[in-house]
């Protein structure tokens, strides 16, 4: 029994003080002690690459009418906040943002906290004016909403005279 209880290697060397029956289950033993380690190994690689690089990651969108700008990426990290990045190719002194969500085909009104995209509590990360040619990041904190679902949502980043910057839906779920 000293010997079971040793290591793998240490058994495979003193087995033949035992019995080949033995030896068999004792290799089988080993060999699924092994292959649980690797199975081990492999899922904390897993994870670690998961939290270090699957985190946050690129959100398919489909452009809906952007006119003064485009829409370069679209950034969701799952329960925490999503990103659009979008160039603007005219100056806008103020913007303003709606969010529907699309339900059945069709856009049904979402509340946002603010409706100007550049307000003094620097909300959404937009500073005005939007500068022609300059690359901006539209973002939104989802990390205090409840209840978790699931939507296709419309954004669309509108200028004061209601002339459309930027227009993109994607799906994303809140938490």
């Amino acid at each position: 029994h000293s010997a079971a209880t040793s290591t793998c290697f240490n058994k495979y060397v003193t087995v033949s003080l035992f019995s080949v029956p033995f030896l068999s289950h004792h290799f089988l033993i080993c060999l699924r002690l092994v292959q649980n380690l690797f199975m081990d190994v492999r899922s904390v690689l897993f994870l670690v690459v998961w939290m270090t690089t699957g985190y946050s990651h690129l959100v398919k969108f489909e452009d809906c009418g952007s006119v003064k700008g485009k829409v370069v990426q679209v950034d969701f990290v799952p329960c925490r906040y999503f990103s659009i990045e979008f160039d603007i190719f005219e100056t806008v002194q103020n913007a303003t943002i709606l969010m529907n969500q699309i339900v059945e085909g069709r856009p049904e009104p979402a509340p946002l906290p603010y409706t100007y995209a550049c307000n003094q509590y620097d909300f959404y990360g937009l500073r005005c004016p939007l500068h022609a040619g300059g690359r901006y990041n539209f973002s939104l904190d989802l990390s205090d909403e409840v209840p978790e679902f699931h939507l296709k949502g419309r954004f669309t980043l509108k200028d004061l005279a209601e002339k459309v910057i930027f227009c993109c839906q994607f799906n994303f779920w809140f938490c």
